[in-house]
């Protein structure tokens, strides 16, 4: 049926393009933060809520670097730290993903 076809052809054909399109997508959604600096507000308080305001990663990198206090920017360079080794690994995960559905396409 057409259904069939779809899912063990279509979609394993497309498979690898997907993940990756994702993976690079979140990464770049990470990795942006000047959108983020001008369009969040900023909060140092840990919510548990998914509605309260918490202060995202490139944003808290900015205010922190700014200010006088070693220990505040101490975790100004930990947060980017935290940040480039998430980037690295969504770009390692893109390119293993990619290489192991890359079998099933065919050429």
């Amino acid at each position: 049926t057409r259904l069939e076809a779809a899912l063990k052809v279509v979609l394993r054909q497309s498979l690898p393009g997907i993940l990756t399109a994702a993976l690079i997508a979140f990464g770049r959604g990470i990795g942006d933060a000047a959108s983020v600096i001008f369009t969040a507000g900023f909060s140092d308080y840990i919510s548990l809520s998914l509605f309260r305001p918490v202060a995202t990663l490139p944003l808290a990198i900015f205010y922190q670097l700014g200010t006088p206090y070693p220990e505040v920017q101490d975790r100004a360079y930990a947060s980017s730290l935290i940040l480039t080794m998430l980037i690295v690994l969504i770009s390692v995960l893109a390119r293993l993903l990619t290489r192991r559905y890359k079998s099933f396409v065919v050429k």
